[in-house]
This record gives structure tokens, C-alpha cells and sequence, in this order.
């Protein structure tokens, strides 16, 4: 894997199908924190309800996309964990912006 490639901003639409499968499979994660055996498979796979995994570069984006102050601290090859609100938050702006189906 060419992890620069995994590191360049995304274009809007990419960043928007990027956000719309990890908001999804956060929502599936809490769907499935509901019964015991799911969280023991949220806790095995890493999937969280409450987070989704970025490169900085991306948690950069989100934040700018949300109207949010962008930290210093953010370096774009860290991996991160971004809170689900303000993920859902950019994916709602980016879903009027990019004129797309609902």
C-alpha cells in the first residue's frame, strides 16, 4: 500500500463516499453494541460508535468542511480518531454542496 497516496486530500466527492461508509459502519458498530456479543466484535475489530479513523490530512478537511478551527497539532501521516458528529456534520454539508441524492 502507498501510503502517501492514502495520505493526499481528498477531492469533495471522494471525502463525501469516504465519510458515507465510515459513518455507516459506526452506525452498524452501535447497532450492534446493543448485545454483548456485538461489542465483544465492535471491541476485536476496532470499530467504534462513537469515532472513525482518519489520516490527518483528512481529519483536516472534516474540521475545515465543518466550520470547525483546525488544531496545529494535526500531523497529516497520524492516524486519528474523528468524533462522529463532526463527521456526520461535514457529510450533511458536503451531501447539499455536492447536490446528492438523499
Amino acid at each position: 500500500m502507498n501510503l502517501d497516496a492514502e495520505q493526499m486530500p481528498f477531492e469533495p466527492l471522494r471525502l463525501y463516499r469516504v465519510l458515507q461508509f465510515r459513518i455507516d459502519t459506526a452506525d452498524t458498530a452501535a447497532r450492534r453494541a446493543e448485545w454483548a456479543g456485538g461489542r465483544l466484535f465492535n471491541l476485536l475489530s476496532g470499530q467504534s460508535a462513537q469515532f472513525i479513523p482518519l489520516y490527518g490530512t483528512h481529519v483536516r478537511q472534516v474540521l475545515s468542511a465543518a466550520g470547525q478551527n483546525v488544531p496545529d497539532g494535526i500531523v497529516p501521516a497520524e492516524r486519528y480518531e474523528l468524533r462522529l458528529d463532526y463527521a456526520k456534520r461535514t457529510y450533511t454539508a458536503l451531501k447539499a454542496e455536492l447536490k446528492q441524492p438523499k
